[in-house]
């Protein structure tokens, strides 16, 4: 099973990696550069996670505990890098950022069938929606949180989850 899921995984990003090949001609230099280091980031995360979740789940849990750590220590220097600015959102952020992480680690507590198959969907919907968007995106959707999402990336981030899922459901 999991290495059936690891070769669908390594698959993914043979064709992220092409598809990223044809989008970087398009852009700019630098932005060619950025997207191949983001590129080069995500696999080396993804492989990380994965490995973490299917080798030993006490792994992941670990993982998972240094991932909300460093999340509140991002919390506190991005309020402090703003000169304490907007300090009822950095106040919401607080109480609710323990109660997500709260949820994500006692999710990472799950069986791992259950942990890995969650993992795999969104690290699919993630990477398809950007490589759907940077390729066929023409309609904009929430600008104001996330500027170049488009519709186009959700339709095909959504499609590469509905078809995963009936790949691995049975593994």
């Amino acid at each position: 099973m999991i290495r059936t899921i690891y070769i669908i995984i390594l698959a993914y990003f043979l064709t992220g990696g092409i598809a990223f090949y044809f989008i970087s001609k398009k852009k700019p230099k630098e932005e060619a550069r950025r997207n191949r280091i983001k590129y080069i980031a995500y696999l080396i995360i993804i492989n990380v996670i994965f490995l973490s979740i299917a080798i030993n789940p006490v792994f992941f849990r670990i993982v998972a505990g240094i991932i909300t750590s460093v999340g509140v220590y991002e919390l506190f220097h991005l309020f402090s890098k703003s000169g304490m600015q907007k300090k009822g959102f950095f106040l919401i952020s607080v109480c609710v950022y323990p109660i997500l992480s709260f949820g994500f680690i006692t999710f990472s507590h799950m069986a791992k069938n259950w942990v890995l198959f969650t993992f795999v969907i969104l690290s699919v919907f993630d990477s398809f929606s950007q490589i759907a968007g940077q390729l066929f995106g023409k309609r904009k959707i929430a600008t104001k949180t996330s500027p170049n999402k488009t519709l186009e990336g959700v339709a095909g981030g959504t499609l590469m989850c509905l078809l995963t899922a009936v790949l691995i459901r049975e593994l």
